[in-house]
């Protein structure tokens, strides 16, 4: 490497230094990121002139990350060498500005088109159609641009970029079993991670031009409080992943235990609320995470959903039926507490419609925000609940989206502490209130005979069971307290007995629910830790269970258990 070339690089190296070094706030990610850019942009120009190529007809333009000012410490710097369609292979200034910039320590993801092998690029592969759809200029000849710009135009099909980035996010989600809750997350591409925002962003630009969060309140696509929650949350993320970089010197975008804790620490985040100082960095992620990923789906479903459809009036509800949706029927309406509970029986109970409309999700999100703590605590309430427990159909869906929606920790007060709670053991992958969910899936799916292929003997014993609602109920308590410190079964057993006591089960109800969330590690802590070779452990189990009901009760939920883990 030359003298001049090692200076530039140490120069750069200095100055991307200074910058995150100085990054500790959430408040300076977005100045910080475009800093970088700029500075890398600075340095490609100065190359770019010594290696003559401003003599030239080819113009550089950044793509990706590097091109919307998003470029993070050891991110990549995605550049395009656009020509006129010129015999660029004799063009020897091309190869050693690209080498250079290797040496200057850039990791270079580069291209060398013409205007129609970008078109035809794109056509072939939604990647290509992604970058440059927010290409952006950093030096060199002028109509190259103006050209491509023309033949995009002409040439960009929505429809089909929309329909290839839906199927491309449904192949992500799927590698990430379509969780933002995984404890080790990828807070890029994970569900609820900024791959998510920028998703929005692409889809917005292709069918709105609308490039920015900002540009698609002025579509009436979000409000003004929506927005800055979502720039919120999309910033905490980045941050996180800025951070990331720093702390593992290199591209890490998984936040992986071993650096879950050295960052807390490098964030001065202290302990709190009995959670460990990695415990509360997670939490803060996984809350940003499921702003993220909530607002991904409400806002894709907005983008390409029919906005002029015709809403045909529920009776007696505030809700209407809107292309096959379940819809608010005033927009910006304000829902009760039953209302809302209403919606999800609706939805997944009777199965009538194929989901909500993004105004009714935001509606209920908005909703429940201006709810005082005992919203949920009303007569009729608690009947609508206990029926559909006792109906089962759509529980496990429904419990699942009221919890996206912030609904269930409302609705089961104790769930509020769960969300986003990790759980530093062997066994589970998943925060609590994931692996609960999991565990009430499980149970439901012994209740369907369309899965009693799965486990038979579980399906068997799940199908004479007279009262399911406990189990479901049991499953939902079984883990609610951990994290607050001391014996989670005893703890979770005081909240499965008062909760159940408000819902107005009978006495022997509430001790059996009670019970089963007590003992619910009793049966696999027999089967893997005792000798149940031996007539005396036997026994004492026996003992301890004391009825033929506990017995197939307790055996349902400790397969559901394991099973969630």
């Amino acid at each position: 490497m030359s003298a001049s070339l090692a200076e530039l690089r140490r120069t750069y190296e200095a100055h991307r230094t200074l910058l995150f070094d100085a990054l500790q706030s959430v408040e300076q990610i977005d100045a910080a990121l475009k800093a970088h850019a700029l500075a890398v942009d600075d340095v490609l120009i100065q190359q770019w002139h010594k290696h003559g190529l401003h003599q030239t007809q080819i113009t550089l333009l950044a793509v990706g990350g590097y091109a919307r000012f998003e470029l993070f410490p050891h991110s990549d710097v995605d550049i395009l060498l656009l020509h006129n369609g010129a015999d660029v292979a004799s063009i020897l200034g091309i190869e050693s500005f690209l080498s250079e910039a290797w040496d200057l320590g850039f990791e270079v993801g580069h291209s060398v088109r013409s205007v129609e092998e970008c078109i035809s690029e794109a056509q072939a592969d939604v990647t290509v159609a992604t970058s440059l759809l927010e290409r952006r200029v950093i030096v060199g000849a002028s109509g190259n641009p103006h050209a491509l710009d023309q033949r995009w135009q002409q040439a960009f099909d929505v429809e089909h970029f929309v329909k290839a980035k839906r199927f491309e996010q449904q192949q992500r989600y799927a590698r990430f079993e379509d969780t933002a809750y995984n404890l080790e997350p990828n807070v890029k591409e994970s569900p609820g991670g900024l791959r998510d925002v920028q998703m929005v962003l692409w889809l917005a630009r292709a069918i709105n031009g609308a490039s920015t969060l900002d540009a698609m309140v002025g579509q009436g696509l979000l409000n003004r409080r929506e927005c800055d929650a979502l720039t919120r949350a999309y910033a905490q993320v980045k941050f996180l992943r800025a951070r990331l970089h720093l702390l593992a010197r290199r591209r890490e975008d998984r936040l992986v235990f071993e650096l879950q804790n050295s960052m807390a620490q490098s964030l001065n985040v202290l302990p709190s609320g009995g959670l460990r100082a990695s415990e509360v960095l997670m939490k803060r992620y996984y809350q940003s995470a499921r702003e993220l990923r909530l607002f991904n789906d409400i806002l894709i479903d907005a983008l390409t959903s029919n906005r002029n459809a015709p809403k045909v009036p529920i009776a007696g509800t505030p809700f209407a039926a809107c292309d096959g949706k379940l819809d608010l029927m005033t927009r910006g309406s304000n829902l009760s507490s039953l209302e809302i509970l209403q919606a999800f029986r609706l939805q997944f109970q009777d199965r009538a419609y194929s989901s909500f409309t993004p105004e009714l999700r935001r509606g209920i999100v908005r909703s429940v925000q201006s709810f005082p703590e005992d919203a949920f605590d009303t007569e009729a309430c608690r009947a609508l609940c206990v029926d559909f427990l006792r109906s089962g159909h759509g529980v496990y869906h429904a419990l699942k989206a009221m919890n996206e929606l912030g609904v269930l920790g409302r609705l089961v007060p104790p769930w509020q502490r769960i969300i986003g709670q990790m759980q530093h053991d062997l066994f589970h992958v998943y925060t609590v209130d994931q692996h609960i969910l999991m565990v009430l899936r499980n149970m439901r799916r012994f209740a369907d005979p369309a899965h009693s292929h799965e486990y038979p003997l579980c399906s068997e014993l799940m199908q004479d069971f007279p009262e399911r609602e406990l189990l479901y109920l049991a499953c939902i308590f079984h883990d609610i307290a951990k994290g607050r410190g001391g014996d989670h079964s005893q703890l979770g057993m005081e909240d499965a007995s008062n909760y159940c006591t408000q819902l107005g089960l009978p006495p022997q109800q509430i001790e059996l629910v009670a019970w089963l969330v007590e003992h619910h590690l009793t049966m696999s802590s027999f089967a893997q830790k005792r000798d149940i070779s031996d007539p005396a452990v036997i026994h004492e189990f026996a003992n301890l269970v004391g009825t033929e009901k506990r017995l197939l009760a307790l055996y349902l939920l400790t397969v559901a258990d394991i099973r969630g883990t």
